[in-house]
């Protein structure tokens, strides 16, 4: 998640709820959730690549923000149990959110 849209993505929900900004490396899903559970996120932005992944490791509700470039393929797997509201970037003008309702787009 590079570049201005990208960083608006991860940077403005944070602003916008007066949270606490947590940052952190996917090296390690294992790590991610307990670090989302020890400081009781109830947000996470991640790259689509790794909703799926995270999501599961993650055993508390949270809302996830994910990420993904204009034209990228996305996963097909739904996830449960997670608000999840999927952000498209459109290169470095536009970055479009949508709510997944269940398994669909609203």
């Amino acid at each position: 998640m590079t570049g201005l849209a990208g960083l608006g993505s991860g940077v403005v929900p944070w602003l916008l709820s007066g949270g606490t900004l947590h940052l952190h490396h996917p090296e390690d899903m294992s790590g991610i959730a307990r670090h989302a559970h020890a400081v009781e996120a109830d947000m996470m932005v991640m790259p689509g690549q790794l909703a799926v992944r995270t999501a599961a490791a993650i055993k508390k509700p949270t809302t996830l923000v994910v990420i993904w470039q204009s034209g990228a393929e996305r996963a097909e797997e739904p996830i449960p149990d997670h608000t999840v509201v999927d952000v498209t970037l459109i290169q470095e003008f536009a970055a479009i959110a949508q709510r997944r309702e269940g398994e669909t787009y609203s």
